[in-house]
């Protein structure tokens, strides 16, 4: 199983997974937001909460998600804020982790 994880490619554009959460989903951080289906939709409307945060945080959105971080919650799926704000690579809490909640669950 380590080398198929090892060799595992993304589905839409074959390129390597890095990480365990990207090989888990099948796609990589770039692809993720473009996927079809839940898992896409869920992307994308992380993508846009972090955004928002950014926009009213005066922050760079991608601190406070890093493409790792959408992976990781995308495959965790955490049910709580605080869990969203434990996630390595994500840096929102208070309502904008609530957010993210509540997209993963959709």
């Amino acid at each position: 199983m380590k080398d198929e994880l090892s060799s595992a490619s993304c589905a839409q554009c074959a390129n390597p997974l890095k990480g365990i959460a990207g090989r888990r989903l099948g796609l990589c951080a770039d692809c993720v937001t473009k996927a079809p289906g839940d898992l896409g939709r869920r992307a994308r409307a992380i993508v846009q909460i972090a955004a928002d945060a950014g926009h009213h945080l005066h922050d760079d959105p991608s601190k406070l998600v890093t493409s790792a971080g959408l992976l990781r919650l995308l495959e965790t799926r955490p049910d709580s804020g605080g869990n969203v704000s434990a996630v390595p690579g994500v840096k929102l809490t208070g309502k904008w982790a609530t957010a993210v909640v509540e997209a993963l669950r959709a």
